[in-house]
């Protein structure tokens, strides 16, 4: 199914039933306290004018494998020494965990899907500068299993997420509330190891989690799906000091999806530096073959396409990324004084602009990765 069949399928979230359900929830956009993953704080960050750290996120396939890409090319790491800078890539499990050290000053530079980015926006101390995915997020249920079959079931979550997003579509698509059904909040990672052993009937995802259950467990199908994306951000004061280092930064990520889209054999080898990430940073082995994260990666980089300018339209009247809003307003993400003119002008089109007009000052067609 295309994307644009399933954007036309798929139905808006009903604000007032997000603000009933979810009223209660803490306002947290901006906290200042370490998130609890004991490995970060071993990171050294090595603060200072001239050092730039990147928040990524290993287990977001198939994102990583641009950031994977990026952080292997020595055109970027050239443009940055002429300005006598360094860049240093730190992983994270959640884009949660990415804003946190984002907004605390550790990181210049962050990836996250579209909930982590309007958040971070609205805090006003973030540029959005470009797109980095653009694909499907989807609820996962027991074949035969109709949208309007989930009341009653145990549906796993992540808080806050692109996921919760798009189970709140699914339910109210198929005429049920969040009160209709069991809502199980867990982390993405544990999802298909709650769906075997039945502590879940259902759950909602992104990729590479749905292609791991529908590989490994047997009766199990999406039900449905819902276009997500994510984005590379820059804090504002970053952006406003290093103005050629952002530049240089977003001219390595149309390298690296020129680079990946020219020939499947960077593909696979760029998956092959995803998957040995992933196995030493999570201290397991992915279950998906190279195969299969690249045929994941091809369905996504296409809606990317090798120029992965902003959707600037999504911001309009119930388009995607205001109904997004919406819904981080409604479950207290963010604070309701916030107004989306915050979020809408910390999406920066200019950035991307300004480097696709000048692809020899860039070096947009040069490739060296090691």
């Amino acid at each position: 199914m295309t994307i644009s069949r399933h954007i036309n399928n798929a139905l808006s979230v009903v604000a007032a039933l997000l603000t009933g359900v979810f009223c209660s929830v803490v306002f947290s956009y901006a906290s200042s306290d370490t998130p609890a993953e004991h490995r970060y704080s071993t990171y050294e960050f090595g603060k200072g004018k001239n050092v730039i750290n990147i928040g990524t996120q290993p287990l977001y396939v198939p994102t990583n494998i641009i950031i994977e890409t990026m952080s292997r090319d020595a055109v970027l790491y050239d443009m940055l020494k002429e300005s006598g800078m360094e860049v240093r890539f730190f992983p994270f499990f959640k884009g949660s965990d990415v804003n946190d050290f984002l907004l605390r000053g550790d990181l210049q530079v962050g990836v996250g899907g579209d909930m982590p980015a309007i958040e971070v926006a609205s805090a006003d101390k973030v540029l959005v500068a470009s797109l980095m995915q653009y694909g499907f997020t989807s609820v996962v249920a027991e074949r035969h299993t109709s949208i309007k079959d989930l009341r009653g079931t145990r549906i796993g979550y992540a808080f806050g997420s692109n996921a919760h997003y798009v189970l709140l579509n699914a339910l109210s698509v198929g005429g049920n509330t969040p009160k209709d059904v069991h809502l199980v909040k867990m982390d993405v990672t544990d999802m298909v190891d709650a769906l075997k052993a039945r502590r879940i009937d259902a759950f909602c995802a992104w990729e590479p989690t749905v292609t791991e259950a529908l590989a490994t467990l047997t009766g199990f199908e999406v039900i449905y799906s819902k276009v997500t994306s994510a984005y590379l951000y820059f804090r504002k004061d970053f952006h406003d000091s290093h103005p050629d280092a952002v530049d240089a930064i977003v001219a390595s990520e149309l390298r690296a999806l020129r680079w990946l889209q020219r020939d499947k054999r960077n593909l696979l080898i760029a998956v092959d530096w995803v998957l040995k990430r992933q196995a030493s940073f999570s201290s397991k082995s992915s279950p998906l073959t190279p195969e299969q994260i690249a045929t994941l990666a091809l369905d996504d980089l296409v809606g990317v396409n090798t120029d992965p300018r902003l959707p600037a339209g999504d911001f309009t009247q119930h388009g995607r990324l205001r109904d997004e809003f919406d819904f981080l307003k409604a479950i207290g993400l963010i604070p309701p004084t916030v107004s989306l003119d915050t979020v809408y002008k910390n999406f920066d089109p200019g950035i991307i602009r300004r480097v696709t007009t000048n692809p020899r000052r860039y070096r947009l067609d040069e490739y060296h990765y090691r």
